[in-house]
């Protein structure tokens, strides 16, 4: 790339690439992410070039090589959000005018191409003044609500300290990105890590990443052709904003969302990324000056498309036919381990969306099994607008379970109901049971390893974390990992003891200190407390280094009990605008006054601990054991009762949700 002194009037450092004499050649407009540079860029900008693109990368204020933030624009963080946008304006103004080099009135096609910071700056200054740019590219743009805003302020802290840790030995944090992301370019790797070494660490501390304007108005206002790319693990969006955006049909919005793929989606997918961007959607968008209707008009014509970008399966994949099954028969496990036929949930592959219809033996004695699920002879559809029911999501595994389940092009068949058909029942979360048909055996069972076996498995854990695992050991680790919920590593264990099931958590590559042990603590001041925390135990692997076993609070003897998080309970609720006391008003409608002391006494406790990663899928309500159709939910007048507990409580009739605050080891996330 060449490197040019920007203008007075455009501040920005800007580096070009690509055939700069032609002046017809098309140009992309590069807008990196928080705490990167146009470096970073590097792969993305070969193929371009040698598409024909001229490239300008620019590097934001405070990054790489453009100017440090001056005291005024910090002042606050509407000020910083407003000069983002207010700088890439300019630079685009600027290249309107004079060209790349200063040759003239550029007349050639201008695209901009943003990643997360990047990306909803970019969409931000697309919507402001069109006439500026023909098309823009956003990987997964940081859609923040006023809520995040806050949230990213109060912890700005803690990435100002990474920053410095980075800066302190760069070395080492270079081999741990390659390490976690194996699919990562090392020259993006390194220019990432070098651009986190040099980065305005004042700008870091406001926790902006935004221009100041709602996402909502943005979306609504875009009038040029719009690509967003996102994924589904570890994105901005996903859940609620995804949701969200492809409500309002803008249709200069084309939606597309890479199954698998996470935050930085070209690096972990730059295949898959390049498909879809280059050469179909970039070249459509930008043969020629972009003329662009009125909005009324433009919605008349059709909706804002969405699609689920999946790679082709493997022929001859074992877990193929379970994994992209469409179609499959519920049941229900008690507490003393019989087995009932709930239903049938299918899922509709043109609309990507799930149908449930019960089964008519349940209609006549059994109950809802989750919120948006009543009982109902017709079928029903997840609420709002979801693509799926929120109890049969609490079924499937977290990121860590997707992780070891995508191992060995396992994700080529992740399709339809592919992720419940492919957890391991023995180790299901909740009482929930999956099978291809009413008389079938549940799918993919498995055989768990002991707890005795725990330390044992942890070389089996560090392998999969490098990336070098060989068969055995995912045959080893496959049956109790994937269930899992949430990111870290842990795996489901029997007790032989018992005859339970007991989950191990393990140490992560990237722990900068003995987190475990730290949660441990934790639970047992849980317990200290009073509040009903699930036995634990630490094994002990070295001095920096230990294993967390924590008993299943979801099985019961030979039995199970049903599970819904507090996520599903408390829906049609934004993930953004979750509080304690939206929680409290799920728990109180569903589970009574009781579980709303359990709110307060979690709250209090998280609160001490100083708990940062308190959210919604990490708390949640089991089935009362003992309740079953014999007991109903306690009530109040409706002086008492907001309007959304009043809704929530005709979703269950029977009302025997209860055991709100089970505590499963939320460990703080950062200490001082």
């Amino acid at each position: 790339m060449t490197t040019v002194e920007a203008p007075a009037v455009a501040p920005l450092a800007r580096h070009l690439a690509g055939p700069l004499d032609d002046d017809a050649a098309p140009v992309l407009v590069l807008s990196h992410g928080i705490t990167d540079s146009a470096a970073c860029w590097i792969e993305a900008i070969d193929r371009w070039t040698a598409a024909g693109y001229r490239i300008v990368a620019l590097d934001a204020r405070g990054h790489g090589d453009s100017p440090r933030w001056d005291a005024a624009d910090l002042a606050s963080r509407t000020a910083t959000g407003a000069r983002l946008a207010s700088d890439l304006q300019t630079v685009l103004e600027d290249l309107r005018a004079h060209g790349l080099q200063g040759e003239g009135p550029l007349r050639s096609p201008l695209a901009v191409v943003g990643h997360s910071m990047g990306g909803v700056t970019s969409l931000d200054v697309a919507a402001h003044r069109p006439d500026l740019v023909d098309a823009v590219v956003a990987e997964d743009p940081a859609f923040v609500t006023p809520v995040w805003r806050r949230l990213l302020a109060a912890n700005a802290f803690r990435q100002v300290r990474e920053m410095r840790q980075i800066a302190a030995d760069p070395q080492a944090r270079f081999e741990l990105e390659l390490r976690n992301n194996p699919t990562w370019s090392p020259r993006e790797v390194r220019a990432s890590v070098e651009a986190a070494c040099g980065v305005d660490l004042g700008f870091i501390a406001q926790g902006c990443v935004s221009p100041p304007s709602p996402w909502q108005e943005v979306v609504d206002s875009l009038a040029v052709p719009t690509l967003i790319v996102t994924g589904t693990e570890r994105v901005v969006l996903r859940g609620d904003n995804l949701t969200n955006l492809t409500r309002r049909a803008n249709p200069s919005i084309e939606t597309v969302v890479i199954e698998g793929a996470p935050h930085c989606v070209r690096r972990t997918y730059p295949d898959r990324f390049h498909a879809i961007t280059d050469p179909g959607w970039l070249g459509a968008s930008t043969p020629a000056r972009h003329r662009r209707p009125s909005a009324p008009a433009a919605r008349r014509r059709r909706p804002q498309r969405i699609r689920l970008d999946r790679p082709a399966r493997a022929a001859g994949n074992a877990y193929s036919a379970a994994m992209s099954t469409t179609q499959l028969e519920v049941s229900w496990t008690d507490v003393d381990g019989a087995l009932a036929h709930v239903g049938t949930l299918s899922f509709d592959t043109d609309t990507d969306r799930q149908r449930f219809a019960y089964a008519s033996d349940w209609l006549e004695r059994g109950f809802p099994i989750g919120v948006g699920l009543p009982l109902s002879s017709s079928p029903l559809t997840p609420p709002d607008g979801a693509s799926a029911f929120g109890v049969f999501g609490d079924a499937c595994p977290g990121l860590w379970g997707r992780a070891v389940l995508a191992s060995g092009n396992r994700e080529e068949s992740l399709s339809g109901l592919g992720l419940l058909a492919a957890v391991a029942d023995q180790s299901r979360q909740g009482a929930l049971r999956f099978s291809a048909s009413v008389d079938a055996e549940p799918l993919a069972s498995g055989e768990l390893s002991p707890v005795t076996a725990a330390a044992t498995l942890l070389a089996d854990i560090e392998s999969f974390q490098r990336g070098d695992m060989d068969r055995e050991g995912m045959r080893r680790i496959l049956p109790g990992a994937s269930s899992q919920g949430g990111g870290r590593p842990k795996l489901a264990l029997r007790d032989d003891r018992t005859g339970g099931l007991v989950m191990a958590k393990y140490p992560s590559a990237g722990d900068a200190y003995d987190l475990l042990t730290c949660e441990a603590v934790a639970l047992q001041v849980a317990r200290d407390a009073g509040l009903d925390a699930c036995s634990s135990r630490l094994l002990r692997v070295d001095t920096q280094r230990a294993i967390l076993v924590v008993d299943r609070f979801d099985r019961h003897g030979r039995g199970r009990l049903g599970y819904q998080s507090m996520h599903t309970a408390a829906q049609p609720l934004s993930v953004e605008a979750f509080s304690y006391h939206v929680a409290a008003e799920a728990a109180y409608a569903l589970a009574g006054p009781q579980a709303v002391r359990g709110v307060v006494a979690r709250a209090a406790l998280s609160m001490c601990l100083h708990d940062v990663d308190d959210h919604p899928w990490n708390m949640g309500l089991l089935r009362d054991a003992d309740a079953g159709t014999r007991r109903r939910c306690s009530t109040s007048s409706p002086a008492r009762t907001s309007s959304r507990a009043r809704r929530w409580r005709g979703r269950d009739r029977n009302g025997a949700w209860s055991n709100c605050w089970i505590w499963t080891g939320g460990c703080p996330a950062a200490r001082s």
